[in-house]
């Protein structure tokens, strides 16, 4: 993934956050799912209809995967797992809707193929997804703005499991370091340079206020 398609995941997830009016962590990927439209279940209560698509084995071995099925997107979901994983699945396969993978000539199947805890090896389709379900469950400027350093931190605040935390928390130190360095250098930091995460950030102030972060006045 390069960075143009990181920082289209990266937009998007902030655009998501806005439209769908999300003030607070955790965010609730259920309130997405409907306010865009888009159906939410887990394999449990759908299991007819997963195995009526076809879909008994994409079921077996993924957390959780989504389909577009008649002009309608659906995520389907392992809700036997922990609820931070379930989150997370939810997360990324809301990323691969609103990025568009669908419609990308990579996106070969009408139904994703792979969900699974993030890593490194993913190819781009699957890197995008988890950098927009990070994005959007673990916004960069409202842990910066709550003074959030460790994993733990991001696993009790955002709702996620440890792993996902982690993979937020790599990221997140790297915008630190850069922040430092710009502020050393230039004055002002890396974060709220965007419009977009500036909107965000004020849609968050309230929730960051009573958490007892500080507040800038943009």
């Amino acid at each position: 993934m390069n960075y143009t398609q990181y920082k289209n995941a990266r937009t998007a997830s902030w655009q998501a956050l806005l439209d769908c009016g999300i003030t607070e962590l955790p965010v609730s990927v259920t309130e997405v799912c409907q306010k865009n439209n888009i159906l939410l279940s887990s394999y449990e209560k759908s299991r007819d209809v997963i195995r009526a698509a076809g879909l008994t084995d994409n079921m077996e071995n993924n957390d959780g995967f989504s389909l577009y099925l008649s002009g309608c997107y659906f995520i389907f979901y392992d809700g036997s797992r922990p609820n931070t994983r379930c989150r997370f699945t939810v997360a990324h396969e809301l990323g691969h809707i609103l990025l568009g993978h669908f419609d990308d000539p990579r996106q070969k199947t009408p139904y994703t193929v792979l969900n699974r805890e993030p890593s490194d090896a993913d190819r781009p389709l699957e890197r995008a997804a988890n950098v927009f379900a990070s994005r959007l469950l673990a916004p960069a400027c409202v842990l910066w703005a709550l003074g959030v350093t460790t994993a733990e931190e991001i696993e009790t605040l955002c709702g996620i499991s440890w792993p996902s935390a982690d993979f937020r928390l790599q990221r997140l130190n790297l915008l630190y370091d850069r922040d430092r360095a710009m502020t050393r250098e230039k004055g002002r930091g890396c974060f709220l340079r965007s419009p977009l995460e500036q909107e965000v950030y004020k849609q968050f102030s309230p929730f960051i206020a009573r958490m007892g972060g500080s507040v800038l006045s943009l």
